[in-house]
């Protein structure tokens, strides 16, 4: 079937009123976090904008925007979680302690371990959804991995596509090679582009 020009322009219409609703509830929030509440409701309309962010398809978004707008939702949940810290240190008078440093990982075979280890207690352990765990493990992997977890479906996935890439006995192997040659630092071998 070929769609006319008013169909493709009608259904166009319908994304850019999914966005243009995403973007309005997501100012809305702002507006609600930059007053200080962290209440359920607060809570409920972040749910909300999860919602409407999700229920966009896939290719009806220009590039970039359904991850800032996944960036946006975890920053959202974020400063909720920081709100409530500072109202329960605000009782007490005592500074918040430093942030733990974002889970990231940079790339490079010599780091995956240590990453990976943090990915299991920080992210796989918790209780929460698969989307929440498949959205928090894109925005810790290095770039590269991150463009190709997007094309994944499931945390399964993801974790299996990461394991192979950094643990293949080619990746290994170069990395002991390197090492024993003395050449250069475990931290900047480049794994192999797994396929």
């Amino acid at each position: 079937m070929i769609r006319t020009s008013s169909e493709q322009q009608q259904k166009m219409t319908e994304a850019e009123k999914r966005c243009k609703a995403v973007d309005r509830l997501g100012k809305t929030i702002k507006d609600l976090l930059k007053k200080g509440l962290d209440d359920t409701y607060v809570q409920g309309q972040v749910n909300k904008y999860e919602e409407y962010v999700e229920g966009i398809k896939k290719g009806e978004l220009a590039a970039g925007v359904e991850e800032t707008y996944l960036k946006t939702i975890d920053r959202f949940r974020a400063t909720i979680g920081d709100l409530r810290l500072a109202k329960a240190n605000n009782n007490s008078h005592q500074q918040a302690l430093p942030k733990e440093k974002a889970l990231e990982h940079d790339g490079k075979i010599g780091s995956f371990f240590g990453f990976w280890k943090r990915a299991e207690k920080s992210i796989l352990e918790l209780n929460v959804n698969k989307t929440a765990k498949f959205r928090a493990l894109r925005a810790a992997v290095h770039v590269d991995d991150a463009n190709r977890i997007a094309l994944l479906d499931t945390v399964y996935e993801v974790k299996a596509y990461l394991q192979e890439k950094y643990t293949l006995e080619a990746a290994v192997q170069s990395l002991m090679n390197a090492k024993s040659k003395g050449k250069c630092a475990m931290s900047t071998i480049q794994p192999a582009s797994a396929s």
